[in-house]
């Protein structure tokens, strides 16, 4: 069981080719004089790709960045845990499909770490439900995957009938309708509806009746016939925030931290951004921040209404993460591979150290939806402590080789408000295409405006468009 697998797992879906070529590395601008400027806002994943994008060819390129820190939501936590041992505060798992992100590790010399050369197939994936734990397969018996099946045929079917390429047109009527409707429809079993719910919920981090149908369709037809093993197969060694580091080494003299964007003007020839004390004035500007960040943005651009309904009200995920350190690794001592998707608030675990050295294990945490507001509005400490405690309520003893942990609530993070986006019905047809297109001399990017939205594929691609789109606009 892995967190994507519900995606992936929807048989039949038509392969999609929608590979990102291989890029190389230094300069396409010559040393030569400079095509124009641009101002990047956000040093996520997605502004630093536009921005070394543009960079390479050429374009007098400044970042402005709310924190102190690149990376946005690819943020890992480090330093504070034994034998150098690290875990994934944001994005986390990366596809073998994933090939922008892939190919930027490539690049940059960034090994990946191959969660499958890890696995050890004699440890069983685990269900925590009415006291209980339990091995998956004994939940899931066959009566109950049938049912899962049979949810997983018809979404598979909706995949092979629309045209990926242009979702928000030939998937409209899919949009009408949330996850949650389909499952209805099909009446499904009540023990499988329970796991289906529980899977969405750690996918999406929003209950299955606020997802739409259409968003879940698109990324099962990405996954086409994308093998099991080759979901959530990699993350990068040492950490995933390896990845922006790298971008923002190659672009250090253009970032400016600390500085919270307050003003987008736009005029006819230039665009004014305001960020802190920075005024900086360029040919063009590339948004690169989640959609609630900007309602406290003054947006003097000539936005259409949908764009303007999208940064009130696209839907994002509300995820809580706590990674747990323990002295040893007693799950796989106990012959568990440490996945557990559970009836508590905190909804799932896995094995966040797979691959790395060290006796040490850490247990990542994870919560979504209404359970992450609930867990988020605790003090961290607090946070750490409740769950420690539903750990040690699934697997008794855990918690006297307990020693350390981390915690995030990407609910109450300023600067994102959410953990990424989750379109409600009605959502993807209304604002996704029109996220895509530039107005004036502004551009957006980010995760929502790709279709790999949700993945950190989503936010790298969206920058590489962006990036393209401007140059081909030229000064």
């Amino acid at each position: 069981m892995t967190r994507r697998r519900f995606v992936a797992g929807s048989a039949g879906a038509a392969a999609i080719g929608l590979g990102v070529p291989l890029i190389g590395c230094g300069s396409d601008g010559g040393g030569g004089e400079s095509r124009g400027r641009v101002v990047v806002v956000g040093a996520g994943l997605a502004g630093l790709t536009a921005a070394y994008e543009l960079d390479r060819k050429g374009w007098d390129v400044t970042v402005v960045e709310a924190r102190d820190r690149v990376g946005g939501r690819c943020r890992t936590f480090r330093g504070k845990f034994a034998e150098r041992q690290v875990a994934e505060a944001g994005g986390e798992f990366i596809d073998a499909n994933h090939k922008a992100v892939r190919s930027y590790a490539d690049i940059f010399g960034l090994e990946l770490e191959d969660l499958r050369a890890t696995e050890d197939d004699d440890l069983s994936d685990a269900i925590y439900a009415d006291g209980r734990l339990r091995e998956w397969d004994r939940v899931v018996d066959d009566t109950v995957q049938a049912e899962l099946d049979r949810l997983d045929e018809q979404v598979a079917r909706y995949a092979g009938a629309i045209d990926v390429e242009d979702p928000a047109r030939t998937g409209a009527g899919l949009d009408t309708r949330s996850v949650g409707d389909l499952m209805d429809e099909l009446d499904l079993d009540s023990d499988a509806r329970l796991v289906a719910e529980a899977e969405l919920r750690s996918e999406y981090a929003v209950e299955p009746d606020e997802l739409s149908l259409l968003f879940h369709v698109v990324l099962t037809a990405l996954a086409g016939d994308v093998p099991e093993e080759d979901v959530e197969r990699y993350r990068i060694k040492g950490g995933n925030d390896r990845l922006p580091r790298a971008f923002a080494e190659r672009l250090r003299e253009r970032l400016v931290l600390r500085a919270p964007v307050e003003a987008v003007h736009a005029r006819r020839s230039r665009v004014r951004v305001i960020a802190g004390s920075e005024e900086v004035d360029a040919d063009y500007c590339v948004i690169a921040v989640p959609m609630p960040v900007l309602r406290d943005v003054e947006l003097r651009v000539g936005l259409p209404r949908a764009v303007r309904a999208a940064i009130g009200t696209l839907q994002y995920g509300d995820i809580t993460k706590t990674a747990l350190q323990y002295d040893s690794r007693f799950w796989v001592d106990d012959d568990w591979s440490g996945f557990t998707l559970t009836e508590l608030p905190t909804q799932a675990t896995w094995d966040a150290t797979a691959g790395q050295d060290g006796e040490s294990g850490i247990l990542m945490t994870y919560s979504g939806a209404t359970d992450a507001r609930r867990l988020g509005a605790l003090d961290p400490r607090e946070r750490i402590a409740e769950t420690v405690d539903q750990v040690a309520e699934m697997y008794r003893g855990s918690k006297r080789d307990f020693a350390r942990g981390q915690t995030i609530a990407w609910g109450k993070e300023r600067f994102t408000r959410g953990s990424y986006s989750a379109w409600a019905p009605g959502q993807y047809t209304s604002f996704w295409p029109a996220l895509r297109r530039p107005y004036g001399r502004v551009f957006f990017a980010g995760e929502h405006t790709d279709l790999y939205a949700s993945y950190m594929e989503g936010a790298v691609r969206s920058g590489r468009r962006v990036a393209d789109e401007v140059h081909a606009r030229g000064s």
